[in-house]
């Protein structure tokens, strides 16, 4: 398997992929607020389907602990906004300047190595993440600094409380 992702036999045989050899995005148009856009669509819209859910009591059955006393989605909303409109878009932006990520470049990787990168990343973010959260925003003077604690006062048993921060 020599070659680029989109020179490959399997990207060939998937023909639901092909649109993306017209894929191609303006030189300075920032590809991390099309990140970004997708993101919050596709976070948003999963989060919404949960809350009509638990508020249909349709997946009641598969909860591992009681609903008890929880912020809805509606209440939490202003906050998260802030937190992805104030804090997440700029760093994202931010990155991309610096080079960091979000690069406007030809596809130019063999499937091998694409597999190695996405397993690896999501590996390295798991880790990242964890060590943040356990060490830093669990920490004596993260908790309150970070307003971690004001994520745990929501009793939410959704993604969308990761974001009820600050």
């Amino acid at each position: 398997m020599n070659g680029t992702l989109l020179e490959s036999e399997l990207f060939r045989r998937v023909t639901f992929l092909h649109p993306l050899e017209e894929l191609r995005v303006p030189e300075n148009f920032p590809i991390a607020l099309t990140a970004w856009l997708l993101m919050m669509f596709t976070f948003h819209s999963l989060c919404g389907t949960l809350e009509i859910c638990d508020q249909k009591k349709w997946l009641v059955q598969f909860r591992r602990k009681p609903a008890g006393d929880k912020k809805t989605y509606k209440e939490m909303m202003p906050r998260i906004l802030i937190n992805q409109i104030c804090l997440m878009l700029p760093t994202m932006i931010m990155a991309e300047r610096l080079g960091l990520c979000f690069q406007n470049k030809q596809l130019l990787i063999s499937v091998p190595n694409l597999v190695y990168n996405f397993l690896a990343m999501g590996i390295g973010h798991d880790v990242i993440f964890y060590l943040g959260h356990r060490y830093l925003l669990h920490s004596k003077w993260g908790y309150k600094l970070f307003g971690h604690d004001v994520h745990h006062s929501t009793g939410a048993n959704c993604a969308l409380s990761a974001f009820y921060m600050v």
